[in-house]
C-alpha cells in the first residue's frame, strides 16, 4: 500500500494534468476548495448566489488551484520524514476532489501530530467560528483519506491580530501548547464520524442532492451584496 505521501503526489499530479475532475457538480465545477467549504458554514445562500449570478472568475479559480497544486507537488518531492511542514493538500472526499490548505502540519512519519490554521483580525476579543472547526474537520478529514493517521491529531485555530498570533505560533511550535491570553485559539480533536456528517452534508449541495441553505442574521445580510435580491435577508 502506497504511504500517504506518494498518495498525495499520485492525487496531485491527477489534479495538474486535469485528469482529476469531478462530473456533475454544480456550476460545472471539477472541485472545490476548502474556503467554499468554510462560506456553506457561513451562508450557504449567499455562495450560491455568487456562482449562480456568475460573479466567480472559474478561469482565474482554475489556475489558481493548479498554482496551489504545483506548491503541493513541490514538497511532496522531498517529503518531511519528521518536523513541521506547510504543504497544500488535494484529496476526494464524498466522491469530489478538495484543495485546502492549512497553515502547518507537524508529521512523525504516517502520524499527524498537529495541525494548525490562523486567521488575522483586527477586531478586539476574537472568536472562532462554527465555520472554522468545519474547515478543521475538512483539514483532518483530507490528511486521513491520504492515509495519515490522525486519530491522536491535535489541530489548533488561532485567532487574533498579527503580532499576538505570530507570538502563539512560535509558542506552540516551541513548546507545544499555547498561553498566549490575546488570542482566540481552540484545539480539536479529530472525530471521525462527526466530520463524515459535516462533509457529507456540505457535499450534498455540490453534488446537486438539495437546495443551498440560507443562514441570514442581521450582522451577515447587512454587508451581504445580494441583499436586495435574497428574500431570506434580514433587516
Amino acid at each position: 500500500m502506497a504511504n500517504p505521501w506518494e498518495n498525495l503526489k499520485g492525487i496531485a499530479e491527477e489534479f495538474y494534468s486535469g485528469s482529476l475532475r469531478a462530473r456533475g457538480l454544480r456550476f460545472g465545477l471539477g472541485f472545490i476548495r476548502g474556503s467554499e467549504v468554510k462560506q456553506q458554514f457561513y451562508c450557504e445562500q449567499r455562495l450560491d448566489y455568487a456562482y449562480s449570478r456568475g460573479d466567480v472568475d472559474l478561469e482565474h479559480r482554475e489556475s489558481i488551484a493548479r498554482r496551489i497544486v504545483s506548491l503541493t507537488l513541490g514538497v511532496v518531492k522531498r517529503p518531511v520524514v519528521k518536523g513541521w511542514i506547510r504543504v497544500p493538500l488535494i484529496a476526494v472526499i464524498e466522491d469530489v476532489p478538495v484543495i485546502a490548505s492549512p497553515d502547518a502540519i507537524l508529521v512523525n512519519g504516517d502520524r499527524v501530530e498537529v495541525v494548525v490554521k490562523a486567521f488575522i483580525t483586527e477586531k478586539p476579543n476574537p472568536q472562532v467560528y462554527r465555520s472554522d472547526t468545519v474547515l478543521a474537520y475538512l483539514h483532518l478529514a483530507m490528511l486521513h483519506s491520504l492515509g495519515f493517521r490522525v486519530n491522536s491529531s491535535k489541530y489548533y485555530i488561532v485567532r487574533g491580530v498579527k503580532d499576538e498570533v505570530f507570538k502563539a505560533l512560535v509558542e506552540l511550535k516551541n513548546n507545544g501548547r499555547i498561553t498566549e491570553s490575546n488570542v482566540k485559539a481552540v484545539r480539536i480533536v479529530y472525530d471521525e464520524v462527526r466530520a463524515r456528517e459535516i462533509l457529507s452534508w456540505a457535499m450534498a449541495y455540490w453534488k446537486k442532492l438539495r437546495p443551498p441553505k440560507p443562514m441570514p442574521s442581521k450582522a451577515k445580510c447587512s454587508t451581504c451584496p445580494y441583499r436586495e435580491v435574497c428574500p431570506y435577508s434580514i433587516r
